[in-house]
């Protein structure tokens, strides 16, 4: 009787018989290769070099296949290696041993001829292969740490976001580039182009600089043109893009000299930073002048320069103005920029995104401390031209509210109140998007 966990060796001591697994195609192949095959093999390797990738999957499929049948069939030492050929270099053959294709209808002496040939034939052979050369060079691989160097002519080129390496031929170079800004700014100025294919054209070219890693002084002229032509047809999220280029180019200037080039822009951003309620981007700016303008003498500025300086530092008292409530001096600043000719987008960033806002916060707080005021006291103090006043009051229910030359302010303050309080006006994300 077995007790539990007891094991009977039956086998101990018994020798283990050796068993060999069971043959295999794979196992017959044959170990030992003659010259001939070793010959066609390094042979084919060598022109294989000038085939494209494909075509070298094809030539690696094609030559295993051949020798797997030839060692499948015993035929490795029989086979002419010497005359064998592969469809991939000789499309008018088969994929097959050159000993079947004698045998399948081909006499000994026709076989003997395939296997020999002429001198003719080989300088032919020679000719055809050098041909495949030159057609299946190897691709360039391009180092994305390099810039490229387009080639492109075109002066119009649409804007495709890309979705690979560039391609030099189609990126155009500088010198083209800067033919391309001049004709697209011509299209748009006395051509009336639309700004949809403007924009596009601008976006072209824009990509076209970034491929080449170009930051150079033509980098920024187009980013600024871009930014202007932006502003022009109230584009915030495409003026914000290039606001933010032209901050990295600006920054890349060591020269001390060169920071009234930015004066322009900078007031531009601190705009942009008031439409968009960045208090915080305005103050950083401020504190930027203090620390590399202090030293600016504007006297020694040329004109442009200094109205440009001037006026950047009326753009940041503006903040100043809004928190005080102080409707005067903000509208004083909005008229004396639309006299600056030099500096259009200034006025166009006032007038198209903040002047509604500012005027009615303004009815608002004279809706508090006048009972009555005369019309042509609030078009002359808020700077309404013409009809603009009555379009205003229109706008926002106030019409009721005109009686001959004055406007009744202590009846409209509910209504102006709700106007504030709802906010009535257009909103402005920071990514400029209305």
């Amino acid at each position: 009787m077995k007790t539990y966990n007891e094991v009977t060796p039956t086998d101990l001591g018994q020798k283990r018989r050796k068993t060999t697994p069971p043959a295999s195609a794979p196992d017959q192949l044959q170990t030992q290769w003659p010259p001939s095959l070793l010959q066609f093999v390094n042979r084919s390797f060598a022109r294989a070099e000038s085939l494209s990738e494909h075509d070298k999957a094809q030539f690696h499929q094609q030559i295993q296949h051949l020798i797997y049948i030839a060692a499948k069939e015993h035929k490795v030492w029989s086979n002419d290696w010497t005359a064998q050929r592969l469809p991939i270099f000789d499309s008018s053959v088969p994929l097959a041993l050159v000993q079947d294709t004698s045998n399948a209808g081909h006499t000994s002496a026709g076989a003997g001829h395939k296997r020999f040939d002429s001198a003719e034939r080989k300088s032919q052979r020679s000719v055809r292969f050098a041909k495949q050369e030159v057609r299946a060079a190897p691709k360039v691989q391009l180092d994305p740490h390099v810039p490229i160097v387009g080639t492109l002519k075109a002066l119009e080129k649409r804007y495709l976001r890309l979705t690979s390496a560039p391609d030099t031929s189609t990126v155009r170079p500088q010198c083209v580039l800067e033919k391309c800004l001049d004709y697209v700014v011509h299209k748009y100025r006395t051509c009336g182009k639309h700004y949809i294919y403007i924009n596009d054209q601008l976006k072209a070219i824009r990509q076209d600089l970034t491929v080449q890693h170009i930051k150079n002084d033509f980098a920024m002229r187009v980013y600024e043109t871009h930014g202007r032509i932006a502003m022009e047809n109230g584009d915030l999220g495409e003026f914000n893009q290039c606001l933010s280029q032209l901050r990295y180019l600006y920054s890349l200037h060591r020269d001390p000299a060169f920071y009234k080039h930015t004066y322009e822009f900078q007031c531009y951003r601190v705009l942009y930073f008031l439409i968009t309620g960045n208090k915080a981007g305005v103050n950083t700016i401020h504190l930027e002048l203090l620390d590399r303008d202090a030293a600016t003498d504007p006297l020694l500025l040329p004109e442009k320069y200094r109205v440009h300086r001037e006026c950047l530092y009326k753009a940041i008292e503006l903040l100043r103005y809004s928190i005080e409530g102080n409707y005067h001096q903000n509208f004083s600043a909005y008229k004396w920029y639309k006299r600056q000719k030099s500096v259009p987008c200034a006025f166009l960033l006032f007038d198209r995104f903040m002047a509604t806002k500012e005027r009615l916060l303004a009815m608002n707080t004279m809706s508090k401390a006048y009972k009555t005021v005369p019309v042509s006291l609030i078009e002359s103090e808020l700077g309404f031209c013409d009809a603009e006043f009555e379009t205003f009051c229109r706008d926002f229910g106030l019409a009721a509210f005109l009686h001959d030359h004055s406007f009744d302010c202590g009846s409209a303050r509910a209504t102006l109140q709700a106007a504030v309080y709802k906010g009535q006006f257009k909103k402005v994300d920071t990514k400029g998007q209305i």
